[in-house]
């Protein structure tokens, strides 16, 4: 078996350029510790990797913004270059037309989308599908919506031996919305998270929302087995990276494949 480590990164927006400086160093630790082969980043904004040169020299970045007035954030996947080789990928709207750069749903505050990649591993040319998401943030209601379309789009567009789907659904595995996911029967998707994880999230009213159960997730392709699930609590150059927990797992991934 070979084995392979993911990364979901809500890398937080907080609208200050000087905010997010002071936690570079931070970010730039927590991934060197971590060492993961693919990440999945939401809120990205596009001042924020030239700010972090060794992560851009390591890592391809692949994903477009979400076209917002405000807060024009990407959920980017990013991958270890020396190891993977990007063959195709598409950013695709969580709305009733997908293609639509900006669509959303009438009750969605911002545009929400997916990233899906098409991988190759060098290694031994195996291929597999990465996506990465942000679903909305204040109703049920327009996540379910979200991701009957998500499933839809991973449906058409997934390739290869396994899929990996990394994101901050804002809602906990549980929700309908994730559930729709999980309990597609030709998706084959199971959370990878420890089911006993605490919250994600270190605002403690959003944490009650939750259940104190993690928003963050990965989800992966059932025939893949867990070597470990983890949120990464600590501080990391005497700072949090964001004000998300990063959840970091190791996949193993049969031979086969």
């Amino acid at each position: 078996m070979k084995n392979l480590r993911i990364l979901s990164l809500n890398i937080r927006d907080s609208g200050s350029r000087k905010e997010f400086l002071s936690r570079t160093d931070a970010i730039t630790e927590l991934v060197k510790s971590t060492d993961p082969d693919l990440i999945g980043v939401q809120e990205l904004m596009d001042y924020m990797p030239e700010a972090l040169p060794w992560l851009t020299e390591t890592y391809g970045f692949y994903g477009k913004k979400r076209n917002s007035f405000t807060a024009d954030e990407r959920c980017c996947v990013l991958y270890r270059k020396e190891r993977f080789r990007l063959l195709d990928g598409k950013t695709f709207w969580l709305s009733k037309t997908p293609e639509v750069p900006g669509s959303r749903y009438p009750l969605s505050v911002f545009p929400r989308i997916v990233t899906i990649a098409c991988m190759e591993d060098r290694e031994d040319g195996s291929r597999f599908t990465f996506a990465n998401t942000h679903l909305d943030h204040l109703l049920p209601d327009s996540r379910l919506r979200q991701c009957r379309v998500l499933s839809s789009l991973l449906h058409e567009h997934r390739s290869g031996s396994f899929l990996i789907l990394t994101g901050d659904f804002n809602s906990t595995a549980a929700d309908p919305g994730a559930r729709i996911l999980l309990e597609d029967p030709d998706l084959h998707l199971r959370n990878i998270a420890d089911p006993d994880a605490r919250s994600s999230i270190k605002n403690w009213i959003q944490s009650a929302a939750s259940h104190y159960r993690p928003i963050d997730l990965i989800m992966a392709s059932d025939h893949l087995e867990t070597v470990n699930a983890h949120l990464c609590s600590s501080m990391y150059c005497g700072k949090y990276p964001s004000d998300h927990m990063p959840l970091s797992a190791e996949l193993s991934i049969p031979e086969s494949d």
